[in-house]
């Protein structure tokens, strides 16, 4: 009588994609207001600068602000913002 073992899979069997991720930590000999400029301009996933494109509407009163990755091709921001 033959047995059969079934093959235990692997944690590389399952994988369908991955990320790199360059992560940085030079935030701690940062000012607030370095922060805050690195993370408007800069992708979180690769810290490549991101693009915006920004289109007013004069009519309606409102500003639309979209930010995108180059690197990745994800897109990061989607605001409205109302004229005064």
């Amino acid at each position: 009588m033959a047995t059969h073992k079934q093959k235990q899979p692997l944690a590389l069997d399952n994988v369908i994609a991955t990320i790199d991720v360059n992560l940085k930590t030079h935030f701690r000999d940062a000012t607030p207001l370095e922060r805050f400029m690195q993370e408007y301009n800069e992708c979180p996933l690769c810290g490549t600068e991101l693009l915006y494109t920004h289109v007013t509407n004069f009519v309606h009163g409102s500003v639309k602000e979209e930010a995108h990755c180059e690197a990745c091709k994800i897109r990061t921001k989607d605001n409205s913002h109302h004229l005064q």
